[in-house]
């Protein structure tokens, strides 16, 4: 249902899918371009304002304490800095749905 209702939105980048595999989206996760007109924090924020509930990605294994390093691993940083998870859960309506696809709607600044 979040692939039909965002795809069309300027500035997001949906999770890949494929033809040879079908996707079981346990967390359905959405990175934002600099078109989409906010940050992913920002996009968040105003989600929480209206009751919904977001988690950011993980952060990448150079970004841990334990492995970190000089190195520059800029598509993982950047994913980290710009993705956004959705809620994903079984007890989530159709309803509940469209309500979150019409916050990020209404939130991009990109247009």
């Amino acid at each position: 249902m979040y692939s039909a209702r965002l795809r069309d939105i300027e500035g997001i980048q949906l999770p890949p899918e494929m033809p040879w595999a079908a996707n079981i989206f346990w967390l359905y996760t959405i990175v934002l371009n600099k078109s989409y007109g906010l940050t992913a924090a920002e996009l968040a924020g105003k989600l929480a304002a209206d009751g919904i509930d977001t988690r950011s990605i993980f952060l990448p294994m150079h970004a841990l304490p334990m492995y970190a390093t000089r190195k520059k691993f800029p598509i993982s940083a950047g994913l980290a800095q710009n993705g956004l998870s959705l809620p994903s859960s079984p007890l989530l309506d159709e309803d509940d749905i469209d309500r979150i696809c019409e916050v990020i709607k209404k939130a991009n600044r990109g247009k």
